[in-house]
């Protein structure tokens, strides 16, 4: 059976979330009060996760593709409150753009699946698509057309520039951290020993962040032109995910702790800072950062149990 486009990254959030006591946190958090598994925020605090965007404490249904609804994934938002991610279009997920309530499907390659992980301020959007060989491939959706980048594993954010990342085959056949940019791409290697390395996000100074390794070996890195840099994890941790920046250099994702409990996680400073959980929860996750260092990501309720979206600032 094809591996679905959308099954890395959400799986990467959902099988890394692992229950066991949780520690006092060290930067408050609110709960928004709606499901969430990946959060993404803008500079102006909108919010958008799963099914909805959450803008000053209202909360709007983003709809569907199909008029009896279906599954709905929100991965990226802009500066305007446009909103990309894949819902179900009855012959597959496509990649959608949410714009003012209409929901757009993005179309495809030629295959019949895509999907949409990141839009920048001038709506340009980042993602895969099958193409009509049926291989995943890169895409750079601008002014009504998608334009094919070439294969592809993952694509996972786009800055202002146009300069898009994600991972694909280098030249050696391994898998690494990469960089479209100008017409091309570029591999950026990995950490000496590393193995695979996979690019989450970049700023507009081109840094990038990542992860390098596998399974619970995996760990953070940051680039800025030159050698990939181990972020390092938390104390007795031995995994990590750096997964969104802004800016300012601040580094959001989540890891262990000694235990197996993940915890959303700020690198700054030089120190990876445990954002804790709910009071008597047990795991966060943090998924983006905004310029004035409001944080959004996942953590379990207490209660229900039921992954909700949540929020940390960061002054």
């Amino acid at each position: 059976m094809k591996r679905s486009l959308a099954v890395g990254i959400v799986l990467a959030a959902a099988t890394s979330v692992l229950i066991a006591a949780a520690p006092r946190q060290a930067v408050p958090i609110t709960d928004l009060g709606f499901h969430a598994d990946i959060a993404t925020i803008n500079n102006r605090g909108d919010i958008a996760a799963n099914t909805v965007v959450w803008t000053r404490g209202e909360i709007m249904n983003l709809g569907s593709l199909l008029p009896d609804g279906g599954f709905v994934a929100a991965f990226g938002i802009n500066a305007r409150r446009q909103i990309v991610g894949w819902a179900d279009a009855g012959q597959g997920l496509r990649a959608f753009l949410w714009d003012d309530g209409v929901m757009t499907d993005l179309g495809t390659l030629g295959g019949d699946e895509s999907t949409a992980f990141d839009i920048n301020n001038r709506g340009q959007v980042a993602g895969l698509s099958r193409a009509s060989d049926d291989q995943v491939h890169a895409f750079l959706w601008e002014k009504g057309v998608m334009h094919d980048l070439g294969p592809a594993n993952f694509v996972t954010a786009i800055n202002n520039r146009g300069q898009i990342v994600g991972t694909s085959q280098a030249p050696t056949g391994d898998l690494e951290a990469c960089i479209w940019t100008n017409g091309g791409v570029i591999h950026l290697g990995t950490i000496p020993g590393g193995g695979v390395s996979v690019a989450n996000d970049i700023n507009e100074r081109g840094q990038i962040v990542g992860q390098y390794g596998f399974g619970t070996g995996t760990r953070p890195f940051f680039w800025d032109g030159g050698p990939m840099i181990d972020l390092g994890t938390l104390p007795g941790g031995n995994f990590a995910i750096a997964y969104k920046m802004n800016n300012r250099g601040q580094v959001v994702g989540w890891g262990n702790n000694g235990g197996e409990a993940m915890h959303g996680i700020l690198w700054q400073g030089g120190a990876a800072i445990d954002l804790g959980t709910l009071p008597g929860g047990a795991y966060s996750i943090a998924t983006d950062i905004n310029e004035r260092g409001d944080i959004v990501g996942s953590a379990d309720d207490p209660t229900t149990h039921e992954s909700v979206a949540v929020r940390w600032r960061v002054r």
